[in-house]
């Protein structure tokens, strides 16, 4: 018959690689946690830096569109005029102009997809931060 104490120390090794192997589940669980939570911050701090550059996509978009709008309508404008006044140089500018106006449509466009990815940044980071494990981390580093 095997020795009462050795079975005990045997049971409580047991126990113990129990423990160990809960704990070590435990600390990788957190690291990921953190590792997620570095992400969220990360994001946060990506947007924050691009805050400025949004404000300031959105107002070039606005001049584009109102430089686009008169262009368009100095284009209509030549383009409409009576056959016998539309001089080679009157031709010319309209041509200039379109290609003007095709340059602003494809900067405006280049800007408008820059804010939509900002916005799309925007909202995965306001859905993140909704996450109730990280609400109490973002309501203490608000302040710093």
């Amino acid at each position: 018959m095997a020795n009462p104490n050795i079975q005990k120390l045997l049971q409580l090794n047991e126990e113990l690689d129990k423990k160990n192997n809960d704990y070590d589940k435990w600390s990788q669980n957190l690291d990921e946690k953190a590792a997620q939570l570095q992400n969220i911050e990360n994001k946060i701090k990506k947007y924050k830096s691009l805050t400025p550059s949004y404000e300031t996509e959105r107002v070039l978009i606005e001049k584009y569109s109102e430089i686009l709008a008169k262009l368009q309508n100095i284009t209509i404008a030549i383009s409409g005029l009576p056959a016998d006044t539309a001089s080679n140089e009157n031709i010319r500018s309209v041509h200039e102009l379109e290609e003007i106006v095709n340059a602003f449509e494809q900067e405006i466009n280049r800007q408008t997809i820059a804010i939509n990815k900002l916005q799309d940044l925007k909202t995965q980071i306001q859905q993140e931060t909704q996450n109730p494990l990280y609400k109490d981390y973002f309501k203490s580093n608000e302040t710093k």
